[in-house]
Protein backbone atom coordinates (compact mmCIF):
# COMPACT_ATOMS: atom_id res chain seq x y z
CA UNK A 1 0.00 0.00 0.00
CA UNK A 2 0.76 3.44 0.21
CA UNK A 3 1.10 5.91 2.78
CA UNK A 4 -1.66 8.53 2.15
CA UNK A 5 -1.73 10.30 5.54
CA UNK A 6 0.96 11.28 8.25
CA UNK A 7 1.22 13.45 11.63
CA UNK A 8 3.05 15.04 11.88
CA UNK A 9 3.27 16.52 8.17
CA UNK A 10 5.94 16.53 6.33
CA UNK A 11 8.50 19.30 6.61
CA UNK A 12 7.99 19.52 9.94
CA UNK A 13 10.74 19.37 12.81
CA UNK A 14 10.16 16.90 15.40
CA UNK A 15 12.49 15.39 18.35
CA UNK A 16 15.05 12.52 17.58
CA UNK A 17 13.50 9.35 18.95
CA UNK A 18 9.65 11.30 18.36
CA UNK A 19 6.70 9.04 16.33
CA UNK A 20 5.77 9.69 13.28
CA UNK A 21 1.90 8.15 12.58
CA UNK A 22 1.21 7.15 9.14
CA UNK A 23 -1.96 5.72 7.58
CA UNK A 24 -1.24 3.47 4.39
CA UNK A 25 -4.25 2.36 2.17
CA UNK A 26 -5.39 -1.22 1.05
CA UNK A 27 -5.54 0.32 -2.26
CA UNK A 28 -8.93 0.52 -4.08
CA UNK A 29 -12.50 -0.99 -2.96
CA UNK A 30 -12.23 -4.23 -4.93
CA UNK A 31 -15.25 -6.49 -5.58
CA UNK A 32 -15.41 -9.72 -7.76
CA UNK A 33 -17.54 -9.97 -10.60
CA UNK A 34 -20.50 -12.13 -10.46
CA UNK A 35 -22.03 -14.27 -13.53
CA UNK A 36 -24.47 -11.68 -14.38
CA UNK A 37 -25.75 -13.47 -17.20
CA UNK A 38 -29.46 -13.67 -17.82
CA UNK A 39 -29.86 -10.59 -15.38
CA UNK A 40 -32.26 -7.83 -15.74
CA UNK A 41 -29.57 -4.81 -16.40
CA UNK A 42 -30.93 -2.98 -13.80
CA UNK A 43 -29.85 -5.21 -11.50
CA UNK A 44 -26.58 -5.58 -12.40
CA UNK A 45 -26.50 -1.36 -12.60
CA UNK A 46 -27.27 -1.43 -8.89
CA UNK A 47 -24.58 -3.66 -8.05
CA UNK A 48 -21.85 -1.97 -9.71
CA UNK A 49 -23.01 1.62 -8.58
CA UNK A 50 -23.31 0.53 -4.94
CA UNK A 51 -19.58 -0.71 -5.52
CA UNK A 52 -18.41 2.47 -7.50
CA UNK A 53 -17.39 0.46 -10.18
CA UNK A 54 -17.64 2.21 -13.59
CA UNK A 55 -19.18 0.04 -16.98
CA UNK A 56 -20.76 1.27 -20.20
CA UNK A 57 -23.41 -0.63 -22.16
CA UNK A 58 -23.34 -2.35 -25.39
CA UNK A 59 -26.35 -3.25 -27.16
CA UNK A 60 -26.12 -6.47 -29.67
CA UNK A 61 -28.74 -9.22 -30.86
CA UNK A 62 -29.04 -12.61 -29.10
CA UNK A 63 -30.90 -15.63 -30.57
CA UNK A 64 -30.42 -17.31 -26.45
CA UNK A 65 -30.94 -14.04 -24.05
CA UNK A 66 -33.78 -11.91 -23.53
CA UNK A 67 -34.42 -8.70 -24.77
CA UNK A 68 -32.81 -6.00 -22.11
CA UNK A 69 -31.05 -8.83 -20.00
CA UNK A 70 -27.19 -9.02 -20.12
CA UNK A 71 -25.27 -11.41 -21.80
CA UNK A 72 -21.98 -11.57 -20.62
CA UNK A 73 -19.66 -9.05 -19.11
CA UNK A 74 -16.00 -8.10 -19.75
CA UNK A 75 -14.03 -8.39 -17.91
CA UNK A 76 -15.69 -11.84 -16.96
CA UNK A 77 -17.10 -13.20 -14.08
CA UNK A 78 -14.78 -14.40 -11.57
CA UNK A 79 -12.49 -10.91 -12.38
CA UNK A 80 -11.91 -9.05 -9.16
CA UNK A 81 -12.46 -5.19 -10.36
CA UNK A 82 -11.79 -1.58 -8.62
CA UNK A 83 -13.60 1.88 -9.54
CA UNK A 84 -10.05 1.95 -11.68
CA UNK A 85 -11.98 -0.90 -14.04
CA UNK A 86 -14.10 -0.13 -16.46
CA UNK A 87 -16.69 -2.99 -17.30
CA UNK A 88 -18.43 -3.65 -20.32
CA UNK A 89 -21.71 -5.30 -20.07
CA UNK A 90 -23.55 -6.71 -23.33
CA UNK A 91 -27.00 -6.62 -23.24
CA UNK A 92 -29.47 -8.37 -25.24
CA UNK A 93 -31.43 -6.52 -28.25
CA UNK A 94 -33.67 -9.71 -28.55
CA UNK A 95 -33.10 -11.71 -31.35
CA UNK A 96 -32.33 -10.31 -34.68
CA UNK A 97 -34.59 -9.44 -36.63
CA UNK A 98 -34.96 -11.96 -40.07
CA UNK A 99 -35.86 -11.01 -43.76
CA UNK A 100 -38.65 -13.22 -45.60
CA UNK A 101 -40.06 -13.07 -49.04
CA UNK A 102 -43.30 -12.51 -49.63
CA UNK A 103 -45.03 -14.74 -51.28
CA UNK A 104 -47.41 -14.78 -54.19
CA UNK A 105 -51.14 -15.30 -52.44
CA UNK A 106 -53.57 -14.23 -55.58
CA UNK A 107 -55.74 -17.04 -56.49
CA UNK A 108 -55.38 -18.88 -52.60
CA UNK A 109 -57.95 -19.11 -50.04
CA UNK A 110 -57.65 -17.67 -47.33
CA UNK A 111 -57.13 -20.52 -45.40
CA UNK A 112 -53.96 -21.48 -47.61
CA UNK A 113 -52.77 -17.65 -47.52
CA UNK A 114 -52.60 -18.14 -44.10
CA UNK A 115 -50.97 -21.74 -43.70
CA UNK A 116 -47.99 -20.53 -46.80
CA UNK A 117 -47.65 -17.60 -44.55
CA UNK A 118 -47.37 -19.35 -41.57
CA UNK A 119 -44.83 -21.31 -42.68
CA UNK A 120 -42.71 -18.56 -43.45
CA UNK A 121 -42.91 -16.64 -39.94
CA UNK A 122 -45.50 -14.31 -41.23
CA UNK A 123 -49.23 -13.72 -40.83
CA UNK A 124 -52.38 -13.06 -42.52
CA UNK A 125 -53.60 -9.02 -41.85
CA UNK A 126 -57.12 -8.13 -42.17
CA UNK A 127 -59.31 -9.76 -44.43
CA UNK A 128 -61.49 -8.06 -46.59
CA UNK A 129 -64.39 -8.91 -48.55
CA UNK A 130 -64.50 -7.44 -52.09
CA UNK A 131 -67.32 -8.11 -54.98
CA UNK A 132 -64.72 -8.91 -57.98
CA UNK A 133 -65.47 -11.04 -60.57
CA UNK A 134 -62.92 -13.31 -59.59
CA UNK A 135 -64.48 -16.58 -58.19
CA UNK A 136 -65.65 -16.11 -54.20
CA UNK A 137 -63.13 -16.91 -51.70
CA UNK A 138 -59.78 -16.41 -53.89
CA UNK A 139 -57.72 -13.59 -52.77
CA UNK A 140 -57.44 -10.89 -55.39
CA UNK A 141 -55.14 -8.35 -53.62
CA UNK A 142 -52.14 -8.59 -51.42
CA UNK A 143 -50.93 -4.92 -49.84
CA UNK A 144 -47.75 -6.22 -49.73
CA UNK A 145 -46.60 -7.51 -53.09
CA UNK A 146 -44.86 -10.67 -53.98
CA UNK A 147 -41.42 -10.79 -53.72
CA UNK A 148 -40.98 -8.08 -51.25
CA UNK A 149 -38.48 -8.67 -48.64
CA UNK A 150 -39.98 -8.18 -44.75
CA UNK A 151 -39.07 -8.97 -41.13
CA UNK A 152 -40.41 -12.01 -39.88
CA UNK A 153 -43.93 -11.45 -37.88
CA UNK A 154 -44.96 -8.82 -40.49
CA UNK A 155 -48.88 -9.28 -41.70
CA UNK A 156 -50.05 -9.08 -44.93
CA UNK A 157 -53.35 -7.55 -45.63
CA UNK A 158 -55.43 -9.24 -48.30
CA UNK A 159 -58.63 -8.73 -50.04
CA UNK A 160 -61.12 -11.73 -50.69
CA UNK A 161 -63.54 -12.15 -53.37
CA UNK A 162 -67.16 -12.38 -53.05
CA UNK A 163 -68.49 -12.78 -56.35
CA UNK A 164 -70.07 -10.35 -58.86
CA UNK A 165 -73.22 -10.24 -57.21
CA UNK A 166 -74.61 -11.62 -60.34
CA UNK A 167 -75.74 -14.58 -61.00
CA UNK A 168 -76.04 -16.38 -64.98
CA UNK A 169 -79.61 -16.51 -65.95
CA UNK A 170 -80.60 -19.83 -67.30
CA UNK A 171 -82.09 -20.48 -70.64
CA UNK A 172 -85.38 -21.75 -69.24
CA UNK A 173 -86.75 -22.16 -72.84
Amino acid sequence: GKIIEQSPEGNRKIDVGGTITVTISRGAKSMTLGEYANWDIRQVKIVLDRNNIPYVLVEEFSNDVAKNMVIRTEPAAGTSVTADTTVTIFISKGLEPIEVLVPNLIGMTEIEAFDALQLLGLELGDVVVVESTYPVGQIIFQEIPASSMVLEGTSINVQVSKGSGMAVVPDLL
